[in-house]
């Protein structure tokens, strides 16, 4: 039979359905409680991993599933824990996953500040970021009410030699 007549295997197919959707599902929960976040990495992962593979194994062996198709082969794929460290992986070389090294907070002229400054690997200043709260403070209430915060002040970039790359004024 010719590899385009052939049809996927159902049954890998439902397995990476509910693999994914129990892997979403502890992720999900993990972002939920922050506090249980290396539960989940050391434990309620490599578990779900363990018992997911050994099952996975075991379909295979036991010729319940098999891999003929290119469906079957994604399929496979997805029911391994390679899509969310390849997804990790990618994910902690973007900008946005970049954790400040340094945050401070004040308040002035009835306002709270956050200064913000962001560092290369080498440990070389990135860029410096300040913010002030929308709401006012005062001596007897010092935090927002709300955690909103609008961009302030000088911006500032730098480069990997410590020279400003740009300056951005918020003012």
């Amino acid at each position: 039979m010719a590899l385009t007549q052939m049809k996927a295997n159902k049954r890998i197919i439902f397995f990476a359905v509910v693999y994914i959707l129990i892997t979403l599902g502890l992720y999900g929960n993990m972002k939920e409680d922050q506090s249980m976040t290396i539960a989940y990495v050391l434990l309620y992962f490599p578990a779900f991993w363990i018992m997911g593979g050994l099952l996975l194994g075991f379909l295979l062996k036991f010729k319940k599933i098999s891999i003929k198709t290119p469906i079957d082969f994604a399929a496979f794929i997805l029911s391994t824990p390679l899509p969310v460290i390849a997804f990790l992986v990618i994910r902690s070389f973007s900008p946005a996953a970049q954790s400040p090294s340094y945050t401070r907070e004040y308040n002035r002229d009835g306002h709270r500040h956050r200064e913000v400054m962001y560092q290369y690997t080498d440990g070389q200043k990135e860029r410096i970021e300040y913010y002030k709260s929308r709401d006012s403070v005062s001596e007897s209430n010092p935090f927002p009410a709300e955690d909103v915060w609008l961009k302030d002040s000088v911006w500032t970039y730098y480069n990997t030699d410590a020279s400003i790359k740009k300056q951005v004024n918020y003012k």
